[in-house]
């Protein structure tokens, strides 16, 4: 029996681009991911917050998928 995955994480987005309607969480949250990844980060830790649904995994995740990082 295939395995079923369900459509909201099968319709993730995988790259940065596709995550719409966060500019200001994406911008902030790649700017402070470049600088920990040369390592001087301005704050040691991003800690992202928010109502369910809005995007918080999805932009880790497009980010990790594009920066090729392990989560």
């Amino acid at each position: 029996m295939p395995r079923r995955i369900p459509w909201i994480i099968k319709y993730r987005p995988k790259k940065l681009a596709d995550v719409v309607n966060q500019d200001k969480a994406k911008t902030e949250f790649i700017s402070w991911l470049k600088s920990w990844l040369a390592g001087k980060p301005s704050k040691k830790a991003a800690l992202l917050y928010g109502p369910a649904g809005c995007g918080k995994t999805s932009l880790v995740e497009a980010a990790a998928n594009e920066f090729r990082l392990e989560l």
